[in-house]
């Protein structure tokens, strides 16, 4: 984990989409931890084999059987030889059950971001340009 410093920061964009507009400052008022690297299949797979988390899938009310069947084979959760990869497919409730699971919570979006963006305003965790 990293530590992440309180601080204060802009958040969103004014040439980004409209959930990003206005940008606005944002405090942090009080430093928290936040995971180096994604989580893994192996690790998130540790939670389901516990029965505290479902398996990821690509699921919504909303979304067609031909975009399941299209994304579905993106999903890297069982499939051989990505245990070491990031889980992908999760959704909020599976994120948020993951750590309950291992004794962490979900960032704040403004916690989030500003881990991201770091003190220097980047757009991108990155850097400022597209890769």
């Amino acid at each position: 984990m990293v530590a992440v410093p309180a601080g204060a920061f802009t958040m969103g964009a004014d040439d980004g989409s409209d959930a990003e507009k206005p940008a606005h400052k944002v405090g942090i008022s009080k430093p928290f931890f936040i995971d180096k690297t994604e989580v893994t299949v192996a690790a998130y797979k540790a939670c389901v084999d516990a029965g505290k988390c479902t398996v990821p899938s690509v699921h919504r009310p909303d979304i067609a059987e031909d975009e399941v069947l299209k994304f579905a084979p993106m999903c890297n959760y069982g499939t051989p030889g990505r245990n070491d990869h990031p889980v992908n497919c999760v959704d909020l409730g599976q994120a948020a059950a993951y750590c309950d699971f291992i004794g962490k919570r979900l960032p704040t979006e403004a916690e989030w971001e500003y881990a991201a963006r770091g003190t220097d305003g980047r757009k991108y965790p990155w850097g400022n340009d597209e890769l």
